[in-house]
């Protein structure tokens, strides 16, 4: 069986003439097709052997891996393979589809790897060293056909460079199965990157899993996870981190999910940056969150250094766009919080030292932790004789740092401000006039990390 032209593209010569060039199939390390009858093979892009044919798929894909015996590139064109059996890829192995131009998760004019194979792609690795050669899946569908995972990471050694990218996966049942699972509970995975994928209708799109628990002691053995410009609708949950230090989760849309966006649990050391979060839950009744920060009771463990910067959430039926617990070292700055669910920040009681600073909020937050940076706007109606104004700051302790600022003709005159544990005291040395909310002044708190 002949192998199918490849892709063609136009290329002037100097006298201005149009010519076409063939892409060389001796450009990848192994070519694998399928033809109009359903059977896939498999040939040496160098000589033109082929190295496997038939009408399992699965096996031909692995055929054509485990001929790369030093590591290389398996380029799988385009069409749909049925994958019946875990296609299993080791270190330094490209698996590369052919993507469609513009396709969305439902287009399967490209390459397209569907089945019940739990997982349907394992990466792994078996070398003694952190350092094996690097492994990257791109260009892919990946459909599951039910529970089962469509890549899964899972090693007896310790695994690093991975790079999954432009790769879809929407399961045949809605909301079963798992998009990337990272499982790393028996050996570290480290130096992933995700990027531009595309996950719908999954139990869980990413999954994380590197909490490796020895007697009392804790450890994270997923390190250094990059996920960007990807896009997650209609899941259940978007993105779970358990066990993970040192991640990026940056410039992606995370909508529609059934009930989380994104969890971070027992963790340290995530930046949330530049995301989209809409109807997360995507229904009224359900409750759910657009991100979950939270640490593990039992063993002491506070999720902690988590950075939620420059998002917009906009989550109608929140329990709280964001909520905080049992965790410590927050810092929520520049953020939009677009409507108002229930809470926009919601910090449980066990939540330590957060730092909540310049937002645009919707609505009153709920917090209930601590917070080393408080603004807002206070309100008064002057009587002609009352001279000090309290102001509830809310910071954890003693503001180090405060200012206050006369927002309307009748807060102007000379006043100077005292600090406590509870308030900032406004003192005028002449009372304001009488009048309905009249005295309106802008504050700001603050309290150095100082032996914190």
């Amino acid at each position: 069986m002949t192998e199918p032209l490849a892709r063609v593209w136009w290329k002037p010569f100097p006298w201005k003439k149009w010519s076409p060039i063939v892409t060389p199939p001796e450009a990848h390390s192994v070519v694998v097709w399928v033809d109009d009858l359903g059977i896939a093979h498999a040939r040496d892009g160098k000589t033109g052997r082929i190295i496997a044919e038939g009408g399992d798929h699965a096996s031909v894909i692995q055929s054509a891996i485990d001929y790369l015996s030093d590591g290389g590139r398996v380029f799988i064109r385009k069409g749909v393979y049925s994958i019946a059996s875990t296609v299993t890829v080791p270190d330094g192995v490209t698996l590369e589809g052919e993507m469609h131009a513009n396709a969305r998760y439902y287009d399967t004019r490209g390459t397209v790897l569907r089945g019940s194979a739990d997982p349907i792609i394992k990466v792994t690795t078996e070398k003694d060293t952190y350092y094996s050669g690097a492994i990257a899946i791109r260009n892919l569908r990946v459909r599951p056909a039910s529970n089962n995972a469509a890549i899964l990471a899972s090693a007896s050694k310790p695994l690093s460079s991975l790079t999954i990218e432009n790769v879809g996966v929407v399961p045949e049942q809605l909301f079963k199965g798992y998009g990337i699972v990272l499982d790393a509970s028996q050996q570290p995975i480290i130096d992933v990157l995700i990027r531009r994928v595309e996950c719908y209708y999954l139990d869980k799109a990413i999954w994380a899993k590197g909490v490796y628990q020895s007697g009392s002691s804790l450890y994270l053995y997923v390190t250094t996870l990059t996920i960007s410009k990807c896009t997650f609708e209609r899941n259940n949950t978007a993105i779970r981190l358990e066990g993970v230090q040192t991640a990026l989760i940056g410039n992606s849309i995370i909508e529609n999910s059934q009930t989380n966006g994104v969890e971070v649990y027992a963790s340290r050391a995530v930046w949330i940056a530049d995301n989209h979060f809409e109807n997360n839950p995507y229904q009224s009744g359900t409750t759910g969150y657009d991100l979950i920060v939270q640490g593990e009771p039992s063993l002491n463990y506070y999720t902690s250094a988590v950075y939620v910067r420059n998002n917009l959430f906009a989550s109608r039926y929140a329990a709280a766009n964001v909520y905080v617990k049992y965790s410590a070292r927050v810092v929520i700055a520049e953020n939009l919080f677009l409507y108002t669910p229930q809470n926009n920040i919601y910090a449980d009681a066990d939540a330590r030292y957060l730092w909540i600073e310049n937002n645009i909020f919707s609505s009153q937050n709920t917090i209930l932790g601590r917070r080393l940076v408080n603004s807002g706007k206070a309100t008064f109606s002057g009587n002609g004789a009352t001279t000090q104004f309290l102001i509830d700051h809310g910071i954890d302790g003693t503001p180090t740092t405060a200012v206050v600022t006369p927002g309307s003709s009748d807060a102007k005159g000379n006043f100077y401000i005292t600090l406590d544990s509870t308030y900032i005291y406004v003192n005028y040395a002449t009372p304001p006039p009488s009048g309905s909310n009249n005295v309106v002044l802008y504050w700001y708190a603050r309290r150095g990390m100082e032996g914190l």
